[in-house]
């Protein structure tokens, strides 16, 4: 009986946490959302990858023997990639060095989604580590491909794995009347917002900082998303369309957590 009620508490813990942020049931039923991969519950007409004869649900990601320890109890194997290419503009104060690294929640999400790892690659099912077979036709020998499939180049994306302090919103809001751009940083950003991060923010030529701030926290993959949400493109905000997955629209709301107009 005991064994039992570790095994749910386990497995529990593995449903509702994504990245070191845990979520509560009301974040989204996994169950009906694209990361549902298990052989029953996937498919038509959400999407069409999913197991050929597994039925779990959590397994693809999370497990609660044999875990890694890149995220909580985290089951799925981890990117062999070294180097990828960030984003990058002559506005952006807080860019990477070259080939450094994303960390935290962004590499998880990076463990599928830049196509190196297949997605039914795991460490653990029934004790033992092991590549799940997967169909659809988002896929090439079991892996990702397609337009979710970023492979090593990021720079088409929003910058992940940097550190937000206090210099950087300082340096941003100088670039506001000297350079032409419309946006900064907010004065409060909701931590919830805000995920770990080894990298530090290191003033550029041209700027500099009162005191160098490090907290440690910064924009990942789960600054915006959630890969528990129903929400359309997993986004972390409730006003997606009503049918979240027939339309492409994005969401100020969402942007406007952390950035707001210059003056």
């Amino acid at each position: 009986m005991k064994r039992g009620l570790l095994l749910a508490v386990a497995v529990c813990i593995g449903i509702f946490s994504f990245g070191g942020l845990v979520f509560s049931a009301g974040s989204g039923d996994i169950r009906k959302t694209k990361h549902n991969f298990s052989a029953t519950g996937a498919g038509s007409p959400i999407q069409n990858i999913h197991a050929t004869t597994e039925t779990q649900v959590c397994v693809f990601c999370h497990t609660p023997h044999r875990a890694l320890t890149n995220g909580p109890l985290w089951n799925h194997s981890m990117s062999t990639v070294k180097s990828y290419t960030l984003y990058h503009t002559s506005t952006l104060l807080s860019p990477l060095p070259a080939g450094n690294m994303p960390d935290g929640d962004s590499l998880l999400c990076l463990s599928c989604h830049d196509g190196d790892q297949p997605i039914g690659a795991v460490q653990n099912v029934g004790g033992l580590a092991t590549t799940i077979s997967m169909t659809g036709t988002n896929l090439s020998g079991g892996k990702l491909i397609g337009p979710t499939s970023f492979g090593s180049i990021l720079d088409g994306h929003h910058p992940i794995s940097i550190e937000i302090s206090d210099c950087l919103r300082s340096n941003k809001t100088t670039e506001c009347p000297t350079l032409p751009i419309a946006w900064k940083l907010q004065a409060v950003i909701d931590p919830d917002y805000l995920k770990a991060t080894a990298n530090r923010y290191t003033p550029p030529i041209g700027y500099t900082c009162a005191t160098a701030d490090h907290p440690g926290t910064g924009v990942q993959c789960s600054s915006c998303h959630d890969a528990h949400s129903p929400n359309w493109m997993f986004l972390r905000v409730p006003d997606s369309p009503t049918d979240p997955w027939g339309n492409r629209i994005y969401s100020d709301t969402l942007c406007l957590k952390c950035h707001v107009a210059c003056p």
